[in-house]
């Protein structure tokens, strides 16, 4: 089977385009940057957002470069402020 699934969680303004949560069906041997592709092309209007984004799988902050296995769970953290 050459696809798997992957959980991803969005916070802050990512919720408003995509949710608080989906599942996404990606190629095996998918990096975190061929899924950040996938979800820019998917809704553009998230680019710049999703570029200033720090990364997480199964709870473990991580570059874009992290291959993925399922059952993955990324989340996606958008840049927020303190107080």
């Amino acid at each position: 089977m050459n696809t798997i699934n992957i959980k991803i969680l969005f916070f802050g303004l990512l919720k408003t385009y995509f949710g608080s949560q989906i599942t996404l069906p990606i190629q095996r041997g998918t990096t975190l940057r061929e899924l950040l592709f996938q979800l820019k092309e998917k809704i553009p209007e998230v680019t710049e957002v999703l570029e200033l984004c720090q990364l997480a799988v199964n709870s473990t902050l991580v570059d874009e470069d992290f291959l993925l296995f399922e059952p993955d769970e990324v989340a996606i953290l958008p840049p927020f402020s303190g107080g």
